[in-house]
Order: C-alpha cells, then sequence, then structure tokens
C-alpha cells in the first residue's frame, strides 16, 4: 500500500479512540526534526535520524529489532505492557502478533517520530480493537492513566507492570519517562487501595453498617438533603495546617454560602464562631467520635450531620442535636438492601473526598475549597491550630515524598495518604467538571490539577453574593409506615443473605481440603524423591475444582455480597497467581511444574476465601441484634 494512504489509513483509527492524538498527528504536514533511511530492498529495515541531537534511533534496525523479539520472548504470556518510545512500529507490530498480548500501551514523547513511522506499517485493527494504545507524553496526566487502569481488564496483571525501554535514544527523555512512570505506578496503587487494602477494615465496615441499619432507615434520607440546597456557591473547609488563615474571610461571609466542613474541622470551626451547615463524617474507627464530643449541643443542633453508614456506633451517641443523614457507601452490598432513597457517597477515602461528591450531587455550580493542604506546612505541621490531635498529629516519614504546590512555584512535602486523597480529588474532580466548578483557595499544601486556583478574597468577590442570606438546609424523613416495611425488608434480606453465605462456604471448604490434602501429598512424594508417581490427571482435575469456586465467586450474588468484605486479599491474591500465569512455559516438564505451583498457590486462596465467608457470616449474626430487636418491636 501507498504510505501516504497506509498513514491516512492508521489516522482514521487513532482519530476514533484517541480525539488529541489525532489532532497533533493531523497537524503535522512533514518530518523537519527527523530524517529517515528506508532500505527499498527491506522496507522493515527503517531507521530515523534525530538532526537536533545528531544521534539515531537504532544502530542496526533489523539486527536491533531481532536482539529485541529474542530478548522479549519470555514475555509471551503477559497480557499487558507498556513501552516507552514507538521507534520504527516494526517491533510493536511483531508483538502485536502475539495472541495472549491483550494491551500494549506505548508512550512516545515526539510527536514527529509517530508521524514518520505510522506510513510504514497497518496498525488499524489493533487501534479500533483497543490492544495497541499509544499516547503521547504531553496528552499524559493522571486521570488519563488512571481511566486506563480503571477501564481495563488486567487488573489481576498489574504486579507484572514495568516501563520497557524501546530503544536507547529514548533514555535521553529521562525526565518525562519518570513523570510517565510515575503516573501508572500512582494510578495503580490507587486502583489496588480502592479494592481495599485491609480486610479487617471492610469487615468492621461491614459489622457497623449492619448494626447501623435501623438507625439510617429511623432518619433522614440523604435523597432529601441532595434536594435542600440553600445557596448558589459551598465552601468545603478541611484541616489542613493552612486553614486558620482563611478562618476570618469564612466567617464575614458565612450567611452567604453553604459551608460543607469535615468532622475534624468542627471544633476549629465553633472556636471561631462560625457554624457549618453540613459536616461529613465517613472514619470507622471510634477515635473519630472526640470531633463531636469537644463541640457543644448549640452547635449540633444548626447543623445536618452526613455520616457513612459503616461508622462507629461511639460517633452516634456524641451528637448531641442537629438532623443525621446517614448515607450508604456504593458498595454493592450496601446496594443489595435496596434502600436507594437513603443514597449513596463516600467513594473517596476521606471525609472531604466525600464532601466534594455531597457538593457535586446537592447541585452546587462552584465549591471552594479552604483547608485542603495534602501536605506538611512549611513548619512541619500536618493539620491547622486547634486539631483535637494536635497540629502536629502527623510527622515527616521516610516514605513521604515531594509533589508540585498549590501555585506551582515550588515542591511541598506530602505523605502516601495525602497522595491517596490527592489521587481521589484528581478523579471526582474531572468526573463534575462539566456541572461543578472547583476553586482551590487553600493558598498552601499540594496543587490539585482540575481545580482553579485563587486566593479565597478573589474567590469571594467574584462568586459570593453577599445581600443573599440563605435558610437553614433541612432534609426529611419517610413516613412512619413505610420505615416499618423497610425495617421488616432488612430482616428478609439479611436471612437470604446468611442461607447463600452458609452454602458457599461449604462448597469452598470442601474443595480447600481436596487442595490441601493433594498438597501434603505431593510434600511427602518430593521428600521420598518419587516425583514420578506424582498424578497430574488428578492435579488437573483439582485445578478445574479450583475454576469452579471462581466461577462461583463470578456470580452476581456472590460479588454483591462479599467482594467489598474479601476484594482486598482476592485481588493480591489473584495478582500473585498472574505472576505464575505469564511464566513462560516451553516443555511439558514446564508446564508441569507450572500446574504444581498453581496448585499450591491456590490452597491459601481457598482457606482465605473460605474464611472471609465464614467472617462475615459470624459478623452478620452478631450485628443483626439490632436490627432484629426492632422488629420485634413493630
Amino acid at each position: 500500500m501507498d504510505q501516504a494512504l497506509l498513514y491516512k489509513k492508521n489516522l482514521l483509527a487513532i482519530k476514533e479512540v484517541n480525539q488529541k492524538l489525532y489532532k497533533r498527528l493531523e497537524a503535522i504536514q512533514t518530518n523537519e526534526k527527523y530524517e529517515v533511511f528506508l532500505n527499498q530492498k527491506d522496507l522493515i529495515d527503517i531507521n530515523i535520524y534525530d538532526n537536533h541531537k545528531k544521534i539515531a534511533l537504532y544502530k542496526n534496525p533489523i539486527q536491533d529489532t531481532v536482539i529485541k523479539i529474542e530478548e522479549f520472548a519470555k514475555f509471551i504470556r503477559y497480557p499487558f505492557m507498556v513501552f516507552f518510545g514507538f521507534g520504527n512500529g516494526v517491533f510493536i507490530k511483531s508483538l502485536l502478533n502475539n495472541e495472549n498480548l491483550t494491551n500494549l500501551i506505548i508512550i512516545e514523547p515526539e510527536i514527529e517520530i509517530l508521524y514518520i513511522s505510522l506510513h510504514f506499517l497497518d496498525y488499524t485493527e489493533e487501534l479500533l480493537s483497543k490492544r495497541l494504545t499509544i499516547l503521547y507524553t504531553g496528552d499524559i496526566d493522571y486521570y488519563t492513566i488512571r481511566q486506563f487502569i480503571v477501564s481495563g481488564a488486567f487488573g489481576a496483571y498489574l504486579k507484572t507492570y514495568n516501563m520497557h525501554i524501546m530503544s536507547p535514544y529514548y533514555g535521553s527523555y529521562r525526565d518525562e519517562l519518570l513523570r510517565v512512570n510515575g503516573i501508572f505506578i500512582d494510578a495503580i496503587l490507587h486502583f489496588v487501595h480502592s479494592h481495599g487494602n485491609d480486610s479487617k477494615d471492610s469487615i468492621i465496615g461491614l459489622e457497623h453498617f449492619i448494626m447501623n441499619l435501623p438507625r439510617m432507615l429511623k432518619n433522614n434520607t440523604f435523597k432529601s438533603l441532595t434536594n435542600a440546597k440553600n445557596s448558589s456557591v459551598a465552601v468545603m473547609v478541611s484541616t489542613g495546617p493552612s486553614l486558620v488563615k482563611q478562618l476570618e474571610l469564612l466567617k464575614q461571609i458565612q450567611d452567604n454560602v453553604t459551608i460543607i466542613c469535615i468532622d475534624a474541622s468542627m471544633p476549629i470551626l465553633e472556636k471561631h464562631g462560625i457554624t457549618p451547615d453540613i459536616v461529613c463524617s465517613i472514619e470507622r474507627v471510634v477515635e473519630t467520635a472526640k470531633f463531636f464530643e469537644t463541640t457543644s449541643k448549640d452547635f449540633h443542633d444548626k447543623i445536618v450531620f452526613v455520616s457513612s453508614a459503616l461508622q462507629h456506633e461511639a460517633i452516634y451517641k456524641n451528637i448531641k442535636g442537629g438532623d443525621l443523614c446517614i448515607a450508604m457507601r456504593p458498595f454493592e452490598y450496601m446496594m443489595h438492601f435496596g434502600f436507594n432513597e437513603f443514597g449513596y457517597t463516600g467513594i473517596g477515602m476521606s471525609a472531604a473526598n466525600m464532601g466534594l461528591e455531597i457538593a457535586y450531587l446537592m447541585h452546587y455550580e462552584k465549591l471552594i475549597m479552604i483547608g485542603q493542604d495534602l501536605a506538611y506546612g512549611d513548619d512541619g505541621k500536618s493539620h491547622a491550630s486547634g486539631h483535637v490531635y494536635g497540629e502536629n498529629e502527623k510527622s515527616y516519614d521516610e516514605t513521604d515524598s515531594f509533589i508540585l504546590g498549590w501555585g506551582g512555584h515550588k515542591m511541598v512535602r506530602t505523605s502516601n495518604v495525602w497522595r491517596m486523597f490527592l489521587n481521589f480529588f484528581i478523579t471526582d474532580i474531572q468526573d463534575a467538571k462539566e456541572k461543578m466548578t472547583v476553586i482551590n483557595c487553600t493558598e498552601g499544601g499540594a496543587r490539585i490539577d482540575g481545580t482553579i486556583e485563587m486566593r479565597f478574597a478573589d474567590a469571594i468577590e467574584s462568586t459570593v453574593d453577599k445581600s443573599f442570606v440563605k435558610q437553614k438546609i433541612k432534609p426529611s424523613k419517610l413516613p412512619t409506615e413505610i420505615t416499618k416495611l423497610n425495617l421488616r425488608k432488612a430482616k428478609e434480606v439479611i436471612e437470604d443473605i446468611l442461607i447463600f453465605a452458609k452454602k458457599s462456604k461449604k462448597q469452598i471448604e470442601e474443595v480447600f481440603l481436596d487442595i490441601a490434602k493433594e498438597c501434603e501429598t505431593l510434600k511427602e512424594l518430593n521428600e521420598k524423591k518419587d516425583l514420578e508417581k506424582i498424578d497430574f490427571d488428578h492435579i488437573k482435575e483439582l485445578l478445574r475444582k479450583i475454576d469452579d469456586i471462581k466461577a462461583l465467586c463470578s456470580k452476581e450474588k456472590f460479588r454483591v455480597l462479599f467482594w467489598d468484605a474479601i476484594q482486598s486479599f482476592f485481588l493480591s491474591l489473584e495478582m500473585e497467581n498472574a505472576l505464575i500465569a505469564v511464566k513462560p512455559a516451553d516443555t511439558e516438564d514446564d508446564m508441569k511444574v507450572k500446574l504444581i505451583e498453581f496448585l499450591f498457590a491456590h490452597k491459601p486462596f481457598l482457606y482465605l476465601l473460605a474464611g472471609g465467608v465464614d467472617t462475615v457470616i459470624t459478623v452478620i449474626e452478631r450485628a443483626k441484634t439490632n436490627l432484629y430487636e426492632e422488629v420485634n418491636q413493630i
């Protein structure tokens, strides 16, 4: 095919999947920085010379490509690979001949190299099927990679991630390579943490939710709150070290804007004579109750408290007045109960993430953020003056890192936890951008991509109508008869969950015992050096039983009821098993070794799976008392 027609064909395919890249390529009329050397006798003998750096992409294009193909033969079972640099595209086409490779991501720092290389080989099928993704470094930010990781089907294989370099030429782009690699690592960690990083925490949350069901059903609905906006501008107050300098301005406009604050900010606001409209609380630990305990009843009476349904009961015992909405988190086991009018919020990991989400769901067009540092102050302090647990609740740690600060003028020190919160903000703000503008008036701390950075005084001047006086937000409860029906329904759902859970546990335990027995047999044969007596047909049969259990785990009801409680260890073990899956097995002996490795790897998997389901049963049995007592009194 004519090179110009081939390029046009590739370009039209890119237009379908990546508009930004298409527009960049469409703007190029000819190559200026690079010179092309093409051997007409061998059309894959393509070299590209950088006239500025005075260096070619390859010493010997064919020889270098052959060496690369041999080097990457060991990756033949990898379904997911990332390369920095497109090169002349020949090696990429070779990789795509491997049907196991379902996601190949290419990061290219030079748009002109793409323009040149897309003239030589046809990538349209791979581009349109999204087996091949090409990204220009100038278009890469955290949100782009985060969305890519979330939407991909390779979650279990993320431990195989590596940023491979296409050729030594690309080593000269060290800063861009490190930046993009850092974004990939952040996005992968975010993906893993969003699936839970502590099964114990998940189980505690489940227990609290079951215990809180009666309290949730008898209080105000979150749906009624989302329709109760009392101004056009919301101000979200967090407890970063920069907060105190903004409080005088906040006090001046407190009657004109909706103030949403996190629970930790309450004592500080009360001390400064500022009353929030909404207080968000998400942490399930008992220590969170301290923020409510140390604030007064008069203060509470004017507030709508929005609590996550998985919080500790001590928090509710310390709420002295006001209105309470207990909203569920968007976990599938909570959705299974069908109480949608009580709503779902708290996708992120912090009360501030929750506050942003509430502002969006309440249809605020503008949200001003203050005190959202997500970094240590210049003096090393982690929290605002007046914080219940002290200004230095968090201290420097060796795992801390430096990121770009507010205003873009300097780097600031942050922690791994704050970076996770930051990444949730970036994702949520990008998702909300069509309906809500977020203005970051923290005037310190970390830069939050997607926000407009502005001095608080300037934001007030441009967005706040001081002649407007807000009314109190007033959510509402469901009628008593509907509440009684919901309580009965909750009990019926719990009974059904327990029946299904006990049946599933029995099935998993039976397979686990078979696997454990075979593992012991294999150990004995190894000790006696009687490996020729291994029954591989039996091992294959046991692996089929494991597949049956995985099929059970894939069933909608199982996933809905147990996934949020067990997914942290489930994903971790699946990622470990993926490392075995991608190992090359070129001989029959290699395959036999892999079968045995798979068998042993699934022994702890089944043990933890059965234990996880058993724990869910135990927790529900223990936590259902409150609900059953309420139903019995109807």
